[in-house]
């Protein structure tokens, strides 16, 4: 539907194993990515945009990333994620026009390593190329 969107994706398709001389090795192994969501019209001027991500990779437990969005009028997006006894986040998306869209997102681990690694802010600006009339697929995955 258009208001859906699923995938899947293998960014590591080839599998290898990297060995130097002094017996150090590092294995690239394949990893699988699945998510899925949907786009709810909650209200005139709220929606709801839930999705899930699922990450597999041999020999290591399959982990989630949950994650939420609300569109306020169709200029702010505020979301939260989850992500599988790892982290927690927040994100915010403004619409300034049309076409230009900032988002600031924060991220802090869950597991023990937190101590040792520090949360992280993001910051991201994304600005669509084209005729304003030219009709094309939109993606519901996008923070809008």
């Amino acid at each position: 539907t258009p208001k859906s969107f699923f995938g899947a994706s293998m960014p590591r398709f080839i599998e290898y194993k990297l060995t130097n001389n002094d017996l150090v090795s590092l294995d690239q192994l394949r990893h699988i990515f699945l998510y899925g969501g949907h786009v709810f019209e909650v209200g005139p001027h709220l929606r709801l945009k839930p999705s899930v991500l699922a990450k597999v990779v041999k020999g290591a437990p399959v982990e989630f990333d949950l994650n939420g969005v609300i569109t306020l009028y169709e200029v702010i997006d505020l979301g939260a994620n989850y992500r599988s006894g790892d982290g927690l986040g927040l994100l915010l998306g403004l619409t300034i026009m049309e076409r230009l869209v900032l988002n600031y997102a924060y991220e802090i681990p869950l597991t023990q390593v937190r101590f040792g690694t520090i949360q992280t802010h993001e910051v991201g600006v994304r600005y669509r190329f084209g005729r304003a009339h030219f009709e094309r697929i939109q993606s519901p995955r996008f923070f809008n």
